[in-house]
């Protein structure tokens, strides 16, 4: 990533909005979790991901529908 660049992300995150999951929300973690053995990811699932890939937070903000941007940045 270049200096001062930003790695732009949106995903669906648990209690985004602060809304808990709803019948069909539940129906799709469930198919995330068979899928891919991760489900719905929380707020500190990224945050320690973002950390292992050398990244950090550097802004993240609800955008609807149960989903998040995250901005991240080269961890210092």
């Amino acid at each position: 990533m270049p200096e001062g660049g930003a790695l732009m992300l949106v995903e669906q995150v648990e209690g985004a909005d602060g809304i808990e999951l709803d019948t069909e929300a539940a129906l799709h973690h469930l198919r995330l979790k068979a899928a891919f053995g991760s489900g719905v990811r929380t707020e500190g699932d990224f945050e320690r991901i973002a950390a292992l890939a050398g990244l950090r937070v550097a802004a993240r903000r609800d955008i609807g529908w149960d989903h998040r941007l995250w901005e991240l940045a080269p961890a210092r």
